[in-house]
């Protein structure tokens, strides 16, 4: 396990979006809060492991004396330890409350009479595809359906497209969350990889064990460059270990960017989103002002 392997995010839910209903946007910012605290331990303790490893090899290359170098191996070991012990109950804290909040969201939609289906998917898939339902609620709750009423009318024309384009959106928001989570996935397996590759590492320069086959499979798989002997199979010394090990690092460090730049498109998309649906809220209001004015000049 290494420092790159954990978020700098506080909570994985984003509760300021404008069809989340009140009770759910409290029950996410609850569990933002307990969430944060846990990921803040991790990167804690992330960096201490880092220190440690960082200390570790630099008394390798120095030739400290053995009792020094055996002292930071088990205190590098000891916070590794601490460390994946973290990521575990900060993926098992995220795991409960994405199933809280969705069943939460699910059950209070059917109690409206919505047809909620019965497979949502997880995580931030199943919330958006519960947004979008409760948006269709939420057009209802302010009329929306009588819009048809004034389909002539320029506002109108502007609203109906308006919902267009946040559905479109919608689905623009879904598939970049997919391919962020995508994305995730593999830099939490690259991180294990070049976190295992740490671990077995011959510990003197002089030895050579070779690279487990899995390992080798996993890099050629996702492009990552594999050092001839390490690709042959063949037992390598350790500067051709830390070769593959700073392979993996540098592709971490270009899905890290990446995954940097997803992000960016994905508050774009959802500022967007946002917009269109609040423009959508206005016009209805000015809808229902007509009626109003109508209702008025009827009296």
């Amino acid at each position: 396990m290494s420092s790159d392997s954990i978020s700098s995010s506080g909570g994985p839910f984003v509760s300021n979006g404008p069809r989340i209903p009140d009770d759910i946007k409290q029950k996410m910012d609850r569990y933002n809060e307990r969430i944060s605290k846990q990921n803040d331990k991790a990167n804690s303790d992330a960096t201490l492991a880092g220190q440690y490893y960082s200390q570790y090899q630099a008394a390798l290359k120095n030739n400290d004396s053995s009792d020094f170098v055996a002292n930071l191996q088990a205190s590098y070991s000891k916070a590794n330890a601490a460390l994946i012990q973290d990521v575990g109950v900060l993926t098992q804290m995220q795991d409960n409350a994405y199933r809280d909040v969705i069943n939460s969201w699910a059950q209070e939609l059917k109690q409206q009479g919505v047809d909620v289906p019965d497979d949502l998917g997880s995580g931030d898939e199943a919330l958006q595809k519960l947004a979008s339902l409760q948006y269709t609620v939420d057009l209802q709750k302010v009329g929306a359906d009588a819009a048809g009423d004034y389909t002539g009318s320029i506002t109108a024309q502007i609203m109906l497209a308006n919902i267009g384009r946040t559905q479109l959106l919608d689905n623009q928001l879904s598939d970049q969350l997919k391919d962020l989570q995508d994305k995730n996935k593999l830099l939490a397996e690259a991180n294990k990889v070049m976190s295992d590759l740490r671990a077995a590492r011959p510990a003197d320069s002089d030895d050579d064990a070779k690279v487990p086959s899995g390992v080798v499979q996993w890099a050629r798989d996702n492009g990552v460059s594999i050092p001839g002997d390490v690709a042959a199979g063949k037992s390598v010394k350790q500067a051709v270990w830390d070769q593959f090990i700073q392979n993996i690092k540098s592709f971490v460090d270009t899905n890290n960017n990446d995954s940097q730049l997803m992000m960016v498109r994905l508050q774009d998309i959802q500022q967007k989103r946002d917009n269109a649906f609040e423009l959508v809220s206005d016009l209805i209001k000015k809808l229902g002002q007509v009626d109003e004015q109508i209702i008025q000049g009827m009296g």
